[in-house]
Formats: structure tokens, sequence, C-alpha cells
């Protein structure tokens, strides 16, 4: 079996989302004519399914600010160059509204530095990672979507490319600094993936988990494992579609 052009399928992801814009701080994706698409986040939060919920919501926001950061801080030296980590952590702050006032200057030095004291760690996971696998990116934070068929969604791609220690097939990869593996983390990555269309079959899934002790740990999805996740999010985007016509049905009713 030939082995799938890794270029190729990043020239498809690339030309997936070419006229959609993403709104950070809102986190939302539109499309070229104003259509506001559903984040894959969105899509799987809508399914139902228990998304985080063993996790306080107060510790599962500074974890989410967290996440931003190491996207960011990894992007960039993933891109050759040294990051200025302060910036990074204040812009991250400032996404997720924290302001920093003379009646918050306290709590908001607090969140900062809690910030700053645990990212060396994460830094060091991600690079032990890299320097053990030697990824070769073709992609990096990427708008991806799928404006094709009657379930459009839109979202940002972590990682594309390939492991020639691992796999020779191109891999997509979603990065996460949670300290535990959750199964939605493999839909989402499928969500991404299924923006290639008929090329999906293409490509393996992976989710890398940086801890904040160093430690890194990559799940690469056995062939049975990305077809659940794929079959899944395809029943989940569906099933976010039939809420929003339900939803509309209803409000005419109002």
């Amino acid at each position: 079996m030939p082995v799938p052009d890794a270029r190729a399928l990043a020239e498809i992801f690339r030309a997936s989302a070419a006229p959609v814009t993403f709104e950070p701080r809102r986190h939302t994706y539109t499309s070229q004519t104003g259509e506001r698409l559903p984040a894959v986040s969105d899509i799987i939060r809508a399914s139902g399914q228990r998304v985080y919920d063993d996790i306080p919501a107060h510790v599962l926001s500074r974890k989410a600010v967290l996440g931003h950061i190491i996207h960011e801080l990894t992007d960039i030296i993933d891109g050759g160059s040294q990051p200025d980590v302060d910036a990074v952590i204040h812009g991250a702050m400032h996404r997720a509204g924290f302001t920093m006032t003379e009646e918050t200057v306290d709590t908001y030095a607090e969140q900062f530095f809690s910030y700053q004291n645990v990212i060396p760690a994460y830094i060091e996971a991600y690079q032990k990672f890299c320097k053990f696998y030697r990824p070769e990116w073709l992609l990096r934070e990427t708008i991806v979507a799928n404006r094709l068929d009657e379930f459009p969604y839109a979202g940002t791609l972590d990682r594309f490319g390939v492991i020639e220690r691992e796999n020779t097939r191109p891999l997509v990869v979603d990065i996460k600094t949670t300290s535990r593996q959750y199964q939605h983390h493999l839909v989402q990555c499928a969500g991404y993936a299924m923006t290639l269309g008929d090329h999906v079959a293409e490509v393996d899934l992976g989710v890398l988990y940086l801890h904040s002790d160093g430690r890194w740990f990559f799940r690469l999805a056995e062939p049975d494992e990305a077809f659940a996740a794929i079959n899944a999010f395809h029943a989940y985007r569906r099933l976010y579609y039939a809420i929003e016509d339900a939803r509309i049905a209803t409000s005419l009713l109002e």
C-alpha cells in the first residue's frame, strides 16, 4: 500500500478553511459569508458527553488558560524562535477575561505567577517528546473546516506531520495538558482529521499529553480506535445540528 503524501494532505487541510476566520476571545469561527460555524469542541459538548465534569469549574477555567499558553509557547518553539513567556501569559490571561486593576492586582499576580512557575515543566515535557520522536510538523495551530456538506464546522488543528520513529503514515496530533486521558480527546482529534473529507482514512490520530512534572505520554490510536472516534464525531455533529434545528423550531412557537 502506498504511503500517503503528507504534504498533499497538508495542502488539503489549508484549503479547507481558507475563508474561515477565528475570534479567540469568544472562540468562534465565521465563514466568508458571515455564517458562524460550530467548533469541534462545541459539537462534542452538545453531544451530552461528560466533558471534564469531574473538574471544578474554577480549576477548569485556569487549566484552559494554561492549555492556551502551552499551545502558543510550543508553537513558537517549533517555529524556531525563543518565546517571550511573560508576554504569552499576559496575552492568554487577557483573552480569558483577566484584567489587572487596583482592585484585582493581587489576584492577577497570584494567577500570573502560578502559570509562570509550572510552564518550564510542560515545555520540558514537550521538548523531551520532540527529542525522542523527532517529528516533522507540516502544520501547527492551523484552522481547518468542513464546509462542503450539510453539517459544517471548524476547529484549530494542533499539529499535523510525520513521526518516522513511530509510523510512516501522516499524523493528526492534539496536545493536552490534562493529568488524565479522556475518550473525547480522540474524538476531538477525529473531528480535525475529518476536514480532509475522503482522505481521512489516510491519516492516523494521536494525542500528546504533557504533565506538570516534566513527563509526557503519546497515545497513538489503534486503527479500530480511530475508526470508532471518526464514527463518534460524525454522529455527534449530526446530533448537534438536530438540536439546533429543534431549538430554532421551538423558538418559532414563542
